[in-house]
């Protein structure tokens, strides 16, 4: 799962900044690069899907994926994604990847999956500043030799860090990057980018599924939950055209299926 804020400095009435939430429509979901059905991975139809203030969005996908050597695959998981002026941003995936035969995997098989997500402030201000991620990774059932689990946040195509985990077994990463995005810093939107790949090495058996490590106190039967929290400076800029930086604490999520 990821929790992620930023914000924009804005001359708003204190009464306007108090938004209530509205359903938008989701970002895209792609699988080794292919835009799956109901969704637009295009720029223009992330920006048209991009989340304003006092907008949230949430969706469930699955897709069973025949690959060329004839190995398949059960690719699901649930997402949500809001934004809030007043609290920042929030993405939260819990993608789950099963191999589902027809027998031990004919060959390696690497599978991708990318949650796209758009965000729109027209505010002033910048996107720029650190951003922390904090991901347990974990999977479970026979795998073959190379099998792996990685993840990784994008934003304007910029990673905080990617990770990998030997499979089977459990990892735990932590990471903070300073993000620039040069010339974009200042746009209207920030596209976001939850990108996994998922390697079954040959011989992986029936019923290996790529899973989580969950939260203390949370319940996630058979799910891969990733939490990546963000901590990003509030910029803003004065009269006189000098940019001043607040840190803002970071907000945790705990969640679940």
């Amino acid at each position: 799962m990821l929790h992620f804020q930023r914000f924009k400095y804005g001359y708003l009435a204190p009464g306007l900044m108090l938004l209530l939430p509205w359903a938008a429509k989701p970002g895209a979901i792609e699988i080794n690069g292919v835009c799956q059905p109901t969704y637009d991975c295009t720029t223009a139809g992330l920006q048209g899907s991009a989340l304003g203030g006092g907008a949230s969005t949430s969706g469930s996908f699955s897709i069973n994926d025949t690959l060329g050597d004839g190995d398949t695959y059960n690719i699901s998981g649930n997402f949500s994604a809001s934004y809030s002026l007043t609290t920042g941003n929030e993405i939260v995936i819990d993608p789950v990847v099963k191999y589902t035969g027809p027998g031990p995997s004919a060959a390696t098989d690497t599978i991708t999956l990318d949650f796209l997500q758009d965000f729109l402030d027209t505010r002033p201000g910048s996107w720029a500043g650190p951003y922390t991620e904090t991901i347990p990774l974990s999977s479970s059932g026979s795998f073959g030799p190379g099998s792996s689990i990685g993840a990784q946040l994008l934003y304007d195509t910029v990673g905080i860090g990617a990770v990998s985990c030997p499979a089977p077994g459990s990892c735990f990463f932590q990471k903070t990057t300073s993000l620039d995005f040069g010339a974009s810093d200042s746009s209207n939107f920030l596209a976001s980018d939850y990108n996994f790949t998922f390697v079954f090495g040959r011989g992986t058996a029936v019923g290996a599924l790529a899973g989580s490590t969950p939260e203390p106190g949370t319940l996630m039967p058979g799910g891969l939950a990733l939490l990546a929290i963000g901590l990003v400076l509030w910029r803003k800029r004065s009269a006189s055209g000098v940019v001043s930086m607040s840190a803002l604490e970071p907000k945790f999520r705990r969640g679940g299926i």
